[in-house]
């Protein structure tokens, strides 16, 4: 008998309070290497770290392997309908040698009209962890899961295999502590 991998439902109210969320967050002043790579991390940690520690993620998105790292496949249409809607605008400059593509809220969100508590803590932890953070460091960060290592490019990433990790977290603070040390260049 084959087995039935985990397959969360996608809950498109939470992806679209998270992708606000983390854009609101991320503004000039405490995150300037915010662009599309980061967040593509910042949702995937945060659902990462979410059924790590809780047995479920918050947004349900699949996440797909791609070269930078995982990607949500829900993310384009998201984020089209948020810019259509208004919500956000998506501005691209030049950042170093690539062209960051930034969203910036439109308006202020509050991220209680879309989480419990305990996944705020999360996400806000998730953010601040990443937020020192190149666009090249955490997709590096992200690297070091075995999901990603082991999925063949473009294929989803099991949930599962966020378990499996070697960098999973004994407790809560291991990863916070990986994080750093990539942040730091050690």
């Amino acid at each position: 008998m084959k087995e039935q991998m985990y397959s969360p439902k996608f809950d498109a109210r939470k992806f679209d309070g998270l992708v606000l969320y983390a854009a609101q967050r991320a503004d000039e002043d405490s995150d300037r290497w915010f662009g599309a790579t980061k967040l593509n991390k910042i949702l995937f940690y945060c659902d990462w770290v979410a059924y790590r520690r809780r047995g479920r993620p918050i947004t349900g998105a699949n996440y797909r392997k791609l070269p930078a790292g995982p990607v949500p496949r829900e993310l384009l249409k998201a984020r089209d309908a948020l810019i259509d809607s208004g919500r956000v605008r998506l501005v691209a400059r030049p950042v170093m040698t690539y062209v960051q593509h930034r969203l910036i809220p439109t308006s202020s969100v509050d991220p209680l009209e879309y989480f419990e508590q305990d996944e705020l803590a999360i996400i806000d932890e998730v953010i601040d962890t990443l937020a020192p953070m190149t666009a090249a460091q955490v997709s590096e960060l992200s690297h070091r899961e075995i999901g990603w290592k082991a999925a063949p490019l473009g294929d989803d990433i099991p949930y599962e295999t966020a378990l499996l990790s070697p960098d999973a977290p004994d407790d809560e603070d291991d990863w916070l502590a990986m994080a750093a040390a990539l942040s730091s260049g050690d």
